[in-house]
């Protein structure tokens, strides 16, 4: 059920991101595979990860970091390419560095 919403939020038409740790959105199980996987991101499941690569995907999307000040476009552009294919947790660890490098916390 978490994934369907997180795709119903990636197709809507709002601006700002879906974050994971606003207030409607700090409890279920894509918060909680957020926290394992920032205290333990070698244990993380298949499952947890998928939660967090499909929350990525559709937070690098958002239209706002088309203005974001610190990025340019050329990163951008490789983090909205890469955000699909974060199949394991160094591939995470590494994207998530790479946009806060940017400017952009993912988390």
């Amino acid at each position: 059920m978490a994934v369907q919403s997180i795709d119903a939020v990636s197709s809507s038409a709002r601006l700002k991101p879906f974050h994971w740790s606003a207030k409607e959105h700090s409890h279920g199980p894509l918060a909680d595979a957020i926290r394992h996987f920032l205290h333990s991101p070698r244990s993380v499941t298949v499952r947890e990860l998928c939660l967090i690569r499909r929350y990525c995907v559709q937070w690098i999307e958002s239209p706002l970091w088309d203005s974001n000040p610190h990025g340019s476009g050329e990163i951008l552009a490789k983090l909205r390419s890469e955000a699909p294919h974060l199949f394991t947790p160094q591939a995470l660890a590494q994207w998530i560095s790479e946009a806060n490098v940017s400017g952009l916390d993912p988390l």
